[in-house]
């Protein structure tokens, strides 16, 4: 009689973070909120934390990427600081506690277009 009885403890596998696209914003905007998509093969979805981290601390601090929400889409608002513009790279980080990984896009702040038009009249004011 032979019994094979496989004790090893199983691999986790890492939390995955689909791609989140590029984002645009104009300078004093905050912008759009947008959902991140997170999924885990092994580990209750409400188990993997989600974080973020911008490369440039002046034009976007840490504490200005909130992300909220529990379940595989979680909703991300993004609050550049007021009066910069520029861009920096924004890494987001899945952890179930074992295992974590990374997904990285970009904010670019635009300077705000213009609202001043110079205003002509199609005739000069007769002062007559």
């Amino acid at each position: 009689y032979f019994s094979c009885n496989d004790d090893s403890p199983s691999v986790n596998q890492a939390p995955t973070i689909s791609p989140v696209p590029d984002k645009v914003t104009v300078m004093n905007k905050q912008v759009p909120p947008f959902e991140i998509t997170v999924s885990d093969p092994d580990t209750e979805i409400s188990q993997v934390s989600l974080s973020a981290v911008s490369d440039d601390q002046i034009l976007l601090p840490d504490s200005n990427i909130e992300i909220d929400g529990t379940g595989n889409n979680r909703l991300t608002i993004i609050l550049p600081a007021r009066d910069e513009i520029g861009s920096t790279v924004i890494e987001v980080k899945a952890d179930d506690g074992q295992a974590t990984s990374m997904q990285s896009f970009s904010l670019t702040v635009d300077r705000a277009p213009s609202t001043w038009q110079q205003k002509t009249s199609g005739t000069p004011n007769d002062l007559n």
